[in-house]
């Protein structure tokens, strides 16, 4: 790797780590000051030079890639050749920065694509858990087409805070009352939540958000000309 490629893939990993939310905190970095500051470094890191996957995006143990079942809030089709597994949480703030990089892949890459969600509750924030139970019951009551239009006006309010009042109005909306929320949260909506911060933990998910694009893991907020050269590079594997 040439020193520049190596320097760029520095500067991106530097963006990365402060553009997320670690576990033994609420966020890594302020999620305003700076942050286009970052990303401009980040993406023109790469304008002259061919992206090198390998140097931001780490390889894991297949074994340790979770099962995306029909547990788990999906778009795209079952069969396509990249899952795009995303571990993320309602009050992240970098978590509502990463869904117009997301909405990108799907628009560009379509049925090539498929997106899986799983529930990753920092203990950090403390209505994150209440969202993610949240999110299971609107998904088990209504499917996915609820369940992504609550993820959309989850993260619409994350810049004004989540709270317990806006996520059970918002719950209500999909058909989940307050009260069967309040009671699901005991339990973690009998154990699903956990099951999936399980999955990513032994995965090797440290922060929010998290992206398994096959068996190449990738954490914080990337720019799109990045995310983009990692789906690319999953989709000629995949041939």
């Amino acid at each position: 790797m040439r020193a520049s490629t190596a320097l760029g893939a520095a500067v991106l990993a530097a963006a990365q780590a402060l553009l997320g939310c670690g576990r033994t905190q609420s966020t890594a970095g302020s999620p305003a000051a700076g942050r286009d500051e970052r990303l401009a470094v980040a993406s023109g890191a790469f304008e002259t030079e061919a992206i090198d996957v390998d140097s931001f995006a780490r390889r894991i143990d297949p074994s340790l890639v979770p099962l995306a079942t029909v547990d788990h809030p999906s778009r795209g089709p079952a069969q396509a050749p990249v899952t795009i597994r995303i571990f993320s949480d309602f009050e992240c703030p970098f978590c509502a920065r990463a869904v117009p990089v997301m909405r990108e892949v799907e628009a560009e890459f379509g049925g090539r694509v498929r997106t899986v969600w799983f529930h990753f509750p920092l203990p950090g924030h403390p209505h994150a858990e209440l969202a993610a139970v949240a999110g299971v019951l609107v998904y088990r009551a209504r499917g996915g087409v609820a369940f992504w239009r609550f993820h959309d006006a989850l993260f619409d309010v994350a810049d004004s805070g989540l709270s317990a009042s806006v996520i059970e109005r918002l719950a209500s909306r999909e058909g989940v009352a307050p009260a069967t929320l309040r009671a699901a949260l005991a339990t973690g909506a009998n154990g699903k939540v956990a099951a999936d911060f399980a999955a990513g933990d032994a995965a090797g998910v440290r922060g929010t958000p998290a992206f398994l694009v096959n068996d190449r893991m990738v954490t914080g907020v990337m720019p799109y000309p990045e995310f983009r050269a990692l789906v690319a590079k999953a989709l000629s594997e995949a041939k």
